[in-house]
């Protein structure tokens, strides 16, 4: 019985000293990135790539935009393709609606062709993010973690931040003041 209790003891040493050292072994969980981009900001460079659809397009600070982040593989970003649609036809002459697509699966051509089959539901301007500067410099950089996620941009200043699904007009308009 002795026996067995040093024994007991002797495994359960060896066990925690195991876990100790796998413990400091184990790197710890990357930071959070920084928020460096928030409301109020000077909105970012608009560096993209291809045009899908309409464009090309470089921001003017007296103008006002919904700069929308997506991605083919996205279903939430395809539904909501419509509503963004509806505020690009809504506001036209006031507002210019461009979805970017980022983080991207497939080859460029196959993202054209997604666009163009979509037909009336992206009536908007669309573009590559090309080298990932906008996910980089504004979805990253805005601390955003999932897509679609739409900017407002207005006076040059970014005004608003969120999923595009929650941007209505009422909203867009107190955004836009």
């Amino acid at each position: 019985m002795k026996k067995l209790n040093q024994s007991a003891v002797a495994l359960l040493a060896c066990a925690l000293g195991t876990s100790l050292i796998l413990a400091q072994d184990t790197p710890a969980a990357p930071a959070a990135p920084a928020v460096t981009l928030k409301i109020g900001d000077p909105a970012p460079e608009m560096k993209v790539g291809e045009w899908y659809k309409g464009g090309p397009i470089k921001m003017e600070a007296d103008k006002s935009y919904i700069v929308e982040c997506w991605a083919t593989w996205c279903g939430p970003c395809v539904a909501v393709f419509p509503h963004l649609s509806e505020l690009a036809k809504a506001n036209e002459g006031k507002v210019t609606v461009i979805g970017v697509n980022i983080r991207e699966q497939i080859k460029p051509a196959e993202v054209k062709a997604f666009v163009e089959q979509q037909g009336d539901n992206m009536s908007y301007h669309v573009v590559a993010d090309g080298e990932g500067a906008i996910y980089t410099n504004w979805f990253k950089a805005a601390g955003q973690k999932g897509i679609p996620c739409a900017f407002v941009v207005t006076k040059g200043k970014i005004g608003w931040i969120g999923h595009p699904a929650k941007l209505d007009q009422k909203l867009l308009d107190s955004v836009l003041k």
